[in-house]
C-alpha cells in the first residue's frame, strides 16, 4: 500500500514540479532570446510571463488533482487522467495566449503595416487533415479494441491523445498566426503549419498500431521523433 501511495505521489509531482518550475521562472530573461514556442507568446515579454504563469498553474493543478483517481483507482486511473487532463488543456491554454496577445495588440499596437501570415496551399492542408483524420481513427479502432477486452482507461487515454493533432491541424488552418513566431521566416512558418500536425499525427497513431497488431508500428514513433527533433532544432536556429 505505501509503494502504491509513494509511485501515485511520483507520478503526481513528475506533472506539478515542471508547473512550479514554469511558474518561478516566469519567461526568459532580459535579453536572452525566447525558446521556440507559440507565436502568441512573443508579442511581449508581459504576454510571455502571464501565459507561462497559467501554465504552471495548470501543471500544477493537474498534478494535485491526479492524486485522487490514483489513490482510489490505482496508477491506470491516475496515469489516464493525466493524459485527458493535458490534452484537455493545451486549447485552453492556446486560447488564454492568443487573447492576451490580442489585448497586448490594443494597448501597444504595431508600428507599420501588419506582417500578412502565410498560409498552407490546397496540397499542405490536405496532407495536415487527412493525417489528422488518420490518427484519430485508428485511435477509434484500439479503443474500441480495448473495450472489448474491459481496458477502458487505456483506450481513453489513446483516444484523448490522438484528439492533438487534430487541434494542430485546427491551428495550421484556421489560426495560422500560432505560428508565425517574430524571427520565423515564411518558409519556415510554413513548414511549422505542415510538419508539425503530421509529426504530431506520427507519435499519436503509435499506440494505436500496436494495440491493433499492425506490422511495423515502430516506424511511426522513429519518423515521428526525428521530425519533431528537426524542428525543433530548424526553429530554435531561425529564433537566433
Amino acid at each position: 500500500m505505501q509503494g502504491e501511495v509513494g509511485a501515485s505521489l511520483a507520478l503526481a509531482l513528475a506533472l506539478a514540479l515542471p508547473g512550479l518550475a514554469v511558474v518561478l521562472a516566469g519567461g526568459p530573461s532580459s535579453g536572452h532570446p525566447k525558446p521556440p514556442s507559440l507565436a502568441y507568446m512573443h508579442v511581449s515579454r508581459r504576454v510571455w510571463a502571464r501565459a507561462s504563469r497559467a501554465l504552471g498553474a495548470v501543471l500544477i493543478l493537474g498534478g494535485l488533482a491526479s492524486l485522487a483517481p490514483g489513490l482510489l483507482y490505482g496508477l491506470e486511473a491516475q496515469a489516464g487522467f493525466i493524459a485527458v487532463y493535458v490534452v484537455a488543456s493545451i486549447p485552453l491554454i492556446v486560447g488564454y495566449s492568443r487573447r492576451l496577445a490580442e489585448l497586448e495588440s490594443l494597448s501597444l499596437p504595431p508600428e507599420g503595416e501588419p506582417r500578412p501570415i502565410p498560409r498552407l496551399g490546397t496540397t499542405g492542408a490536405a496532407l495536415v487533415v487527412g493525417s489528422a483524420v488518420a490518427s484519430l481513427s485508428l485511435a477509434v479502432l484500439a479503443f474500441i479494441e480495448l473495450h472489448r477486452i474491459q481496458a477502458h482507461i487505456v483506450g481513453l487515454t489513446i483516444l484523448a491523445v490522438s484528439t492533438v493533432p487534430a487541434y494542430m491541424a485546427y491551428l495550421s488552418l484556421a489560426r495560422p498566426e500560432a505560428y508565425a513566431s517574430p524571427g520565423l521566416g515564411d518558409d519556415m512558418v510554413r513548414l511549422l503549419q505542415f510538419a508539425s500536425p503530421i509529426t504530431a499525427s506520427l507519435l499519436a497513431s503509435t499506440p494505436s498500431l500496436a494495440v491493433l497488431g499492425v506490422s511495423g508500428w515502430w516506424i511511426a514513433p522513429i519518423l515521428g521523433f526525428i521530425a519533431s527533433a528537426a524542428l525543433a532544432l530548424a526553429a530554435y536556429i531561425a529564433y537566433r
